[in-house]
């Protein structure tokens, strides 16, 4: 059987992260109404070391597929598989680039319909894969000012700045704390097992993405800021309670019900949802197969391999 392989270069080459994003809306518009199928990750585990996967169908572009990846302290791989509906196999991808602008096009949506109008000022914190992705997504949707950078490693801060200002994006180094006294637009893009900030301090109204806990022992997030959170939004609900980790401990601690938890699906199609002024507003990313595929066809349509 033959096939493309397409790789991280290719990917980020040919990167088209608003294409994505308003493919990633359909998407979510056709799961909304039972048009589009995807499954939360699975993963098997031993000690350190876990194998996961995760599926879902597109049939709006006549796809479907998914994610295999292993990852443990020695390292980790992705593979992505993107398949017609008629059982062809279209093509494979190198994971880790395709993963992180998936990954920033539904952060994009999440600022798109939760951010405050006129909002300006944008925090990253976390310095690592999906950071510039995710930066880029804040410059697409939001009338970005000035961009606190912050993070364990200074070095890898000092990179990322150096990044944004060849990019035409004013950004500025700074501590966890600073980094998100009164921002509009927090990103947490971390590995941490400890939250990175008292929620007590951010600005009313703000908004939040948490993207980095993605495991239900990983914390980016307090329970304060879950707690002020008066609309809370992720891409799978049947995976946060799983593995979103602010989440699962806020729940432990008394400070959330998962009840009150909102799709992204319902974010992009129920008219009749508001957006609160007041409190916070939180985006915990899972991440889930749909995002995936989308993503493969849309860059094997950008390469014109379709």
């Amino acid at each position: 059987m033959n096939h493309i392989h397409i790789s991280d270069t290719q990917v980020e080459e040919s990167t088209d992260l608003k294409s994505l994003t308003e493919e990633l809306l359909l998407a979510f518009k056709d799961l909304y109404v039972g048009e589009a199928a995807t499954t939360i990750r699975v993963r098997a585990t031993i000690s350190e070391a876990a194998a996961s996967s995760m599926s879902a169908l597109y049939p709006r572009r006549n796809v479907g597929g998914g994610k295999l990846y292993v990852y443990s302290p020695r390292g980790r791989s992705f593979i992505v598989a993107l398949f017609s509906l008629d059982g062809e196999l279209l093509a494979t991808f190198d994971g880790e680039a395709l993963t992180a602008e998936r990954t920033a096009a539904a952060t994009g949506i999440a600022i798109r319909r939760m951010s405050s109008p006129g909002a300006r000022i944008g925090a990253i914190l976390g310095t690592g894969r999906q950071a510039i992705w995710q930066i880029k997504a804040m410059n697409q949707e939001m009338r970005l000012e000035v961009l606190r950078v912050a993070g364990r490693n200074m070095q890898k801060v000092r990179e990322v700045v150096d990044w944004c200002l060849e990019n035409s994006i004013n950004a500025v180094a700074c501590d966890f704390s600073s980094a998100v006294d009164n921002a509009d637009v927090i990103v947490t893009v971390t590995g941490t097992y400890e939250p990175l900030f008292d929620g007590e301090t951010l600005k009313e109204g703000a908004l939040v993405c948490g993207v980095g806990s993605t495991t239900a022992l990983r914390r980016e997030l307090d329970a304060k800021t879950i707690q002020r959170a008066s609309l809370v939004v992720t891409d799978s609900i049947k995976g946060s309670l799983i593995e979103a980790g602010d989440l699962i401990q806020a729940a432990a601690e008394g400070s959330f019900d998962f009840t009150n938890l909102v799709s992204i699906e319902e974010l992009v199609c129920k008219n009749d949802l508001v957006i609160p002024s007041n409190g916070l507003k939180l985006f915990e990313s899972q991440g889930i197969a749909l995002e995936d595929v989308v993503g493969a066809w849309e860059i094997m349509r950008r390469l014109e391999l379709l």
